[in-house]
């Protein structure tokens, strides 16, 4: 992030007219979010992590965003990501509720908490996604459109239905934790080399066995995984 301003609570004009292109909202509670508007054309990166006791939609905007992270709960309104044509990196709780439309066609970096199960085919369809977080998700993408290089997945179960991912060539490091019902590398095997391997607390991991991992690899075994015992 370029130098980024914090405030705690509603600004005042003479707040707004400090803010520069990176802005961080903390702690509040915000009364609302209709002040974004006069951000319009500075904003650049903007994080969300402060109670706001009214809708969002303002943050819709900020046509200008590159990077957008709203990590709050109980909010209301509606993210569009049409709107927010320069995207690059975003970071959501699933509870935040998205118009997806033909937008994110410029995100590269995406992490998303609890994501809803319909947000599935809008991220395999994303064609510049590079990295991937996905944190207590109900699936994990069948395939991918971008040139995936980092993939992370945590705190859920691997979904039966999914024995190989597709567009996985250019991935080079891989990162699971506390994932259920994987045992090896096998939904990973379209991948040219993995450079990256970390397998955290997944209690059926027994092999590094199913994809391609490089010799001088960095491979890190930890906690409850049983493959950790095996090498």
């Amino acid at each position: 992030m370029v130098d980024c301003q914090f405030i705690r609570s509603d600004p005042t004009p003479e707040d707004l007219r400090l803010i520069g292109p990176s802005l961080q909202l903390n702690e509040g509670p915000f009364r609302d979010l209709g002040w974004l508007h006069d951000l319009s054309d500075r904003l650049v990166e903007l994080v969300v992590t402060a109670t706001v006791n009214d809708s969002i939609e303002s943050i819709n905007c900020l046509s200008q965003l590159r990077l957008l992270r709203v990590w709050t709960y109980n909010i209301t309104g509606c993210l569009d990501l049409e709107r927010l044509p320069h995207l690059e990196r975003l970071a959501l709780h699933g509870g935040v509720k998205v118009n997806w439309g033909k937008g994110g066609q410029q995100l590269r970096e995406l992490t998303i908490e609890s994501p809803p199960q319909e947000w599935a085919a809008h991220i395999e369809s994303l064609p510049r996604l590079e990295s991937l977080g996905l944190a207590r998700s109900k699936f994990v993408p069948h395939s991918f459109a971008g040139a995936i290089t980092e993939l992370d997945l945590s705190m859920m179960k691997w979904p039966p239905g999914v024995s190989a991912v597709r567009g996985l060539e250019d991935l080079v490091t891989l990162e699971l934790t506390s994932v259920r019902g994987i045992t090896d590398l096998s939904p990973f095997a379209e991948t040219r080399g993995l450079a990256k391997v970390v397998i955290e607390d997944c209690p059926h991991f027994t092999s590094l066995k199913g994809a391609k991992v490089n010799p001088d690899a960095q491979v890190f075994l930890i906690g409850r995984t049983p493959a950790r015992r095996a090498r």
